[in-house]
Formats: structure tokens, sequence, C-alpha cells
């Protein structure tokens, strides 16, 4: 049904091949594990985003990790 061939999109924003997939996964997922006991998305990114910016950038989680 559908076509086996991987979708092939040249993007110079795309970070793939740039940064390590399985470190940001496991990013992901230590996150996920943290604020498990949290009730919504939106307490994470207001605590992470520094200025109100909409959006978390390296330099809020740089910030954090401090």
């Amino acid at each position: 049904m559908f076509s086996k061939k991987p979708l092939v999109v040249d993007n110079k924003d795309n970070l793939e091949n740039k940064v390590d997939l399985v470190r940001v996964r496991d990013a992901r997922k230590a996150l996920r594990r943290k604020y498990a006991d949290r009730n919504t998305i939106d307490k994470i990114f207001e605590k992470y985003d520094n200025g109100n910016k909409g959006y978390i950038d390296v330099v809020d989680i740089l910030n954090q990790a401090r």
C-alpha cells in the first residue's frame, strides 16, 4: 500500500546528520521521567522558556543544566 522508499527531505534547517539522534532520544526520555509527575507540559515549558519566547532554545536548556 505505502511505498517502501524512505522519504528524502533536503532541508538545510534539518539537524539530521549533525546531531546524534540517540542522544536526543535519551534526553527526551530523561525529561519525560523527570517531569512524569507534572500535570501539563505547559509547566515544563514555562520553567525552561526564559524570556517567554514561546519556544525553548539551546541557551534555555544550557541555563537549566547549570
